[in-house]
């Protein structure tokens, strides 16, 4: 999953325990047949195209006229050009000038020796939104823009019951990954102010205590007793 905070999805603000969520990331490899893997590679080479060409009218602008171009800008010299979902093309943008901003702070504490963007990629990380995203029981599907075909894929099993807000097509381990950020209810914490000891142990497992109470586990047993 990408790092950068442009392309992270926010944790929801909850008002009560039953509206309590937690933002989570789910990784899982892609089995995918012949067309598929055309499919996913054309995109990544696609989403490559928008980061030259961000990178490249960044610096040559710059270069003659000395002002740098907003992401805003960039973003609507780029939008309806590209092979890929709108948000999907966004996402790229947004993720160049996060590594100039990070590249500048870098410079500010006195590591010049960093550089801004400025080398050709060939493969990038392909990011659908929420706008892009279709989700029904375990099949996903991702859409690349009107007219164009989705990427479809079959979700794990543990997937399939949460609300999918982000998904990030990356190569790792020599295949396809997809990287998705999901919407699951929040566990309930615990409220009190009770601590307890833990203590590992040769003959039991774990012995749990709070000073009064003591919890004592062992392989396929446990014991309860009172101190």
């Amino acid at each position: 999953m990408s790092r950068c905070k442009n392309n992270a999805v926010k944790k929801p603000k909850a008002h009560s325990l039953e509206q309590a969520v937690d933002v989570l990331v789910g990784k899982f490899p892609l089995y995918l047949n012949l067309k598929q893997t055309l499919l996913v590679r054309n995109l990544q080479m696609e989403a490559a195209r928008v980061w030259n060409a961000a990178c490249n009218i960044h610096r040559t602008i710059y270069g003659r006229y000395g002002y740098w171009l907003s992401e805003g800008a960039i973003k609507a010299l780029l939008k309806g050009k590209y092979g890929l979902h709108s948000q999907s093309v966004q996402a790229v943008v947004e993720t160049y000038f996060e590594c100039c901003e990070r590249t500048r702070e870098l410079h500010l504490q006195g590591y010049t020796e960093w550089r801004y963007p400025y080398r050709r990629k060939r493969f990038f990380t392909v990011t659908w939104k929420k706008a892009a995203i279709t989700h029904k029981g375990r099949i996903l599907k991702l859409s690349n823009g009107w007219g164009r075909e989705p990427l479809m894929v079959k979700l794990p099993q543990r997937l399939t019951s949460t609300a999918i807000l982000q998904a990030q097509l990356v190569w790792h381990r020599n295949q396809y990954w997809l990287h998705v950020t999901v919407e699951k209810p929040a566990l309930l914490k615990v409220q009190g102010n009770v601590c307890a000891a833990i203590d590992p142990g040769e003959v039991h497992a774990l012995t749990i205590t709070d000073g009064n109470d003591a919890l004592v586990i062992a392989a396929g047993c446990s014991g309860r007793s009172t101190a």
